[in-house]
């Protein structure tokens, strides 16, 4: 009797060993796994960043952000736009020369110029793309649908609302960056890509959009838009 009590110990301790055992590796499993080891994500190393919102990586890939827009810095015929240098230095400071992860949206992987869309993830787990609107960096691009559209939408809202980066410049001034650019500078409404001059009334008076130089838009039926300085 006392035979069989031993072995019943031994087997009571051995499934208790197999169990804890078992359980410390499915812990380890959730506490070493990262967003980052995704196996959809493609690690890859920043070379240089060309504007806020572009990359070239070490392969030579060019890579544009999807989903966002930064001031240009860059453009052959554009002057460089307000807070451009800004939004180039912080995107510097974070990807230059540094290890990124590149997630794609599979309905589009390329644009126009060949240049790959991509979300950047820092290797803490961080959206940059997003990280770029929530500091007013950069404003929510909605030309173009994609997963992560509302979000990015609803975070330009939180940084206008409070009035960062970008949106920090007083409402106040009918043209707040005539003294920082050159040329003509256009309201752009992102939501349904008018332009709007700095005599409509509805210049920086819209829920969504962003100040341009570039004349590539559907022009306000109230105040013309860039009609007129096209046919200059």
């Amino acid at each position: 009797m006392q035979s069989q009590k031993v072995i019943i110990i031994r087997l009571d301790n051995k499934l208790l060993y197999i169990v804890i055992i078992g359980f410390m590796v499915v812990a380890g499993l959730f506490i070493t796994h990262s967003p980052n080891e995704d196996d959809d994500l493609d690690l890859t190393t920043v070379a240089r960043v060309i504007d806020g919102d572009t990359i070239e990586l070490l392969n030579g890939d060019i890579v544009r952000l999807i989903g966002v827009d930064t001031p240009e810095t860059v453009h052959p015929r554009k002057p460089i736009e307000y807070f451009g240098i800004e939004a180039s230095s912080f995107t510097k400071e974070y990807l230059e020369g540094n290890k990124i992860y590149l997630e794609y949206d599979p309905a589009q992987m390329r644009d126009r110029y060949n240049r790959l869309l991509a979300y950047v993830r820092l290797q803490d787990g961080t959206d940059f793309n997003k990280l770029l609107i929530d500091k007013g960096y950069a404003h929510a691009y909605t030309a173009f649908p994609h997963p992560r559209l509302e979000q990015y939408r609803n975070a330009e809202r939180v940084a206008r609302e409070l009035e960062v980066g970008l949106w920090s410049v007083t409402k106040t001034d009918p043209n707040p960056y005539s003294d920082s650019l050159e040329g003509i500078e256009y309201w752009l409404n992102t939501k349904n890509n008018t332009l709007h001059n700095a005599q409509c009334r509805y210049y920086r008076n819209t829920k969504e959009g962003h100040i341009t130089s570039n004349t590539e838009g559907r022009d306000c039926n109230i105040c013309g838009g860039a009609g007129k300085d096209r046919l200059q």
